[in-house]
């Protein structure tokens, strides 16, 4: 079975995350605008409804500049996150495929999981490189009965 080749991939804030964050909250503020001219609310309770959209998308603001940014690499055994301490292997789950966008969370033993959204910058070869490596180490993890995750390759006896 070939193995996927080594990658290196620098992961940043996603844009297409921070696109879909800012027209849930546009669109939050249309219905708002839109419910308080057909209704007769009074001042507190239109406020009310004012705070909270503003405090939604201040968290959301907030989560969105927090995501993880650093390094992930797959060298053709094993995923690597900078994030992490120490230079032991994690283990790559994939969730969503998207072609142009995938979501997969990356786990390491006593480390808290961390889910990254990953979109292709400006590099689109490390991009389709990247893909390949989480498609064909899913592939080869499913082959040697490891359900959804992909982690270190394993060769067959």
């Amino acid at each position: 079975m070939h193995h996927a080749p080594a990658v290196h991939f620098a992961v940043g804030p996603s844009r297409w995350l921070a696109r879909i964050v800012w027209t849930l909250w546009v669109l939050g503020c249309g219905a708002m605008v839109a419910f308080f001219t057909t209704q007769a609310l009074s001042l507190p309770i239109g406020l009310l409804w004012g705070s909270v959209l503003l405090i939604g998308a201040g968290t959301a603001l907030r989560s969105q500049r927090g995501m993880p940014c650093g390094d992930l690499r797959w060298d053709g055994a094993a995923w690597h996150w900078s994030g992490f301490s120490g230079a032991s292997p994690c283990h790559l789950v994939l969730h969503i495929d998207w072609q142009q966008w995938l979501v997969v969370t990356l786990h390491q033993q006593d480390k808290r999981s961390i889910w990254l959204w990953l979109e292709p910058r400006s590099d689109r070869h490390a991009w389709l490189a990247l893909r390949r490596a989480v498609v064909g180490a899913r592939r080869a993890a499913i082959t040697h009965g490891d359900g959804d995750a992909v982690g270190p390759a394993q060769e067959r006896a």
